[in-house]
């Protein structure tokens, strides 16, 4: 493994995370999402909180998804996933007549974040929901680990998002 391929492994209450090391040491530097609060309770309804199999949906049902930002544990966005979700961040003054993201990221600071206009997209086909990385400028992450552009991947309840520098926790009911 070559010091630009470092990877930080540890173990969070939803199972195993894999991170890139921000730098090059012997100690991996902890991201914001290790420092947070392992026992934080996210204001997820009771009825989000039933248990599935990780990347299944019960059948005939149509999935709500919860992103919950991880910089802001208390800020959290629902929706039911009945069409393709795009992630990204609105336009503002004279551009805001273009076509905005399905959720907009701008008031969770994400051009600071590097979050593109157009990040990611969410699609529920098969009873699975998966994630594609829009060739976006910062790049998607699904639990610590790059998408390449256009390449669909499982979504699962409890998976790790990163989009640029943003960081969200995914729940699916």
């Amino acid at each position: 493994m070559g010091s630009n391929d470092a990877r930080y492994t540890g173990t969070s209450k939803l199972g195993r995370l894999v991170l890139p090391a921000t730098e090059l040491s012997t100690e991996p530097t902890p991201s914001e999402f290790e420092k947070a609060p392992r026992t934080h309770e996210v204001n997820v309804p009771d009825d989000l909180r039933r248990e599935i199999k990780l990347g299944e949906i019960a059948i005939g049902a149509v999935p709500t998804l919860t992103l919950v930002i991880v910089e802001n544990l208390q800020s959290s966005i629902q929706i039911k996933v009945e069409d393709d979700i795009i992630l990204g961040r609105g336009y503002a003054g004279q551009e805001a007549s273009r076509v905005r993201p399905t959720i907009d990221l701008a008031p969770y600071s994400a051009a600071r974040h590097g979050v593109s206009r157009s990040h990611a997209r969410i699609t529920y086909t098969d009873k699975l929901l998966r994630i594609q990385d829009l060739n976006s400028t910062n790049g998607t992450f699904l639990n610590g680990l790059q998408l390449q552009p256009y390449n669909q991947r499982l979504l699962r309840d409890g998976d790790q998002l990163q989009l640029g520098n943003l960081q969200i926790r995914v729940y699916i009911a």
